[in-house]
């Protein structure tokens, strides 16, 4: 049985949100897994996206999706998201519930 038949859309997102994909301006601090990870469950969670939709990784980490439309004299429209979060600045972990 494969992720998308075992797994209710909450508990899908609930899994996502565990990678600890953190973003962060100094390349020693990066972690790759994490978005590794969460590249690989998208994949495994939403099949039917990875087989219908065009797919591309940019610089490594990053997805991008096209989804071509039945009517290309229509406008195009851009949804966007992310998967990264910044770290939490040092000193102010105790104003985060």
């Amino acid at each position: 049985m494969t992720i998308e038949n075992t797994m209710t859309p909450a508990e899908r997102l609930s899994r996502a949100i565990q990678f600890r994909t953190i973003s962060t301006s100094d390349p020693a601090k990066f972690d790759p897994a994490p978005f590794i990870g969460i590249q690989q469950f998208l994949a495994e969670a939403y099949p039917l996206v990875h087989s219908r939709l065009q797919s591309e990784t940019i610089n490594q980490f990053s997805l991008l999706y096209t989804w071509q439309g039945s009517q290309p004299g229509l406008k195009p429209l851009l949804l966007t998201g992310h998967l990264d979060v910044v770290p939490v600045e040092s000193g102010t972990e105790s104003n985060w519930s």
